[in-house]
């Protein structure tokens, strides 16, 4: 009986289970925690960069303000301001912009890769 084809679940937190030598794993620790951040939060990625490599993916440009939180965006609205986001344009978020890029059924900024709502 053949096997059933799986379902996509892209929002779904996935449990992956690499074997690798324990020196190895060992280093990886090591590695991460230099960095200061968890091994899993490394890991992942160091996954996602390796993805982004064999792709052609480009790496985001560097930011020009940091993302606005939702209280930022609020007291902005209530007070009619315009924030700067990311990519160095005014605004509460990237939406309206007409050259947003759809990658998984979902559109994103080009310039500063926040997805558009």
């Amino acid at each position: 009986m053949p096997a059933k084809p799986r379902k996509s679940q892209p929002d779904k937190p996935a449990v992956i289970v690499l074997r690798v030598p324990g020196h190895i794993k060992n280093q990886m620790i090591e590695h991460a925690q230099k960095q200061g951040i968890p091994y899993t939060n490394w890991a992942v990625h160091a996954l996602i960069n390796q993805m982004n490599q064999d792709t052609g993916t480009p790496p985001p440009p560097p930011a020009t303000a940091p993302i606005p939180t939702q209280l930022e965006q609020l007291h902005a609205y209530l007070r009619g301001e315009r924030l700067l986001l990311p990519c160095g344009r005014e605004g509460l978020s990237c939406a309206g912009t007409e050259r947003s890029e759809r990658v998984g059924g979902f559109d994103f900024c080009p310039e500063c890769h926040i997805r558009v709502l």
